[in-house]
């Protein structure tokens, strides 16, 4: 079977604990079914993800625009199944077809808490099913996609709404978890207090920020759980070997920003 190298014209640059990154890259690169797939490259050391998706930028504002929203999904759904310390997109790659690429610089701050070992951690196909799961419906992309351990209560409101929506509205969340009927009750009153702007102390018995955030995350893996995992477009077969590049600068031309630098391919996988 013939090995597919994965390519894209533009990646992001995440910036974070290496420890967390090499996480991330382990269970996207050990995941991918497709050629639109999430992939990671190195680069002079750097974590670039990159895919196919955002190939239709026309600029690197643009790429980055589009994959900011790719990147909260994904850092929402790794906060949920094993957790991260703050990850930041920061470069964006323009790759070329003569192994070329230049780069423009952007920073976003993305905010992410870990306090999982990693033997804790879930495997690549777990995360792989998750994230394929949360991005085939727009409720549970933007429930994960709010929320993260330092979201404030109104966007912690938007996931829950958003997650209620999905299973059909509060009535239909309280058939689903029959047992946990008065902690999701008291979740709802002290999202809704935030929403109206009433002060959180005049909502009786109200749920703690942190609190309602670990228990939203729970609720959305155990919802994720029971819903089947979409088909791939264009899947490879099974077995299908993919090759990874990653890339170190020609040392006669160093790479620096807004000037192109030769990528040699390196370490290949």
């Amino acid at each position: 079977m013939q090995i597919v190298t994965m390519s894209s014209k533009w990646g992001v640059q995440l910036e974070g604990d290496t420890f967390n990154l090499t996480n991330l890259a382990s269970k996207i690169n050990h995941s991918i079914k497709s050629p639109a797939s999430f992939f990671f490259a190195m680069i002079n050391n750097v974590h670039v993800l990159r895919t196919q998706r955002w190939g239709g930028a026309a600029t690197a504002i643009d790429a980055f625009q589009l994959a900011v929203g790719d990147i909260n999904l994904i850092r929402g759904c790794l906060d949920a199944i094993d957790g991260c310390h703050a990850i930041e997109p920061g470069t964006v790659y323009r790759f070329k077809a003569d192994g070329r690429y230049d780069m423009s610089r952007q920073t976003h701050l993305l905010s992410i808490f870990a306090h999982k070992r990693m033997e804790d951690w879930a495997s690549p196909d777990e995360f792989s099913e998750l994230l394929a799961k949360a991005e085939s419906d727009r409720r549970l992309r933007a429930a994960f996609s709010d929320l993260t351990p330092d979201t404030p209560w109104i966007d912690i409101y938007r996931s829950w709404e958003s997650l209620k929506d999905f299973h059909g509205g509060e009535h239909k969340m309280h058939r689903a978890f029959k047992a946990e009927q008065k902690r999701i009750k008291q979740l709802t009153r002290t999202a809704n207090s935030f929403r109206h702007a009433k002060a959180y102390n005049v909502v009786p018995d109200p749920m703690p920020r942190e609190e309602a955030i670990i228990y939203l995350k729970d609720l959305l893996l155990r919802t994720a759980v029971v819903r089947g995992v979409p088909p791939v477009s264009q899947a490879f077969e099974p077995g299908q070997q993919v090759q990874l590049t990653n890339y170190e600068p020609d040392p006669g031309q160093p790479a620096s920003l807004n000037k192109l630098s030769l990528g040699r391919p390196i370490n290949n996988i």
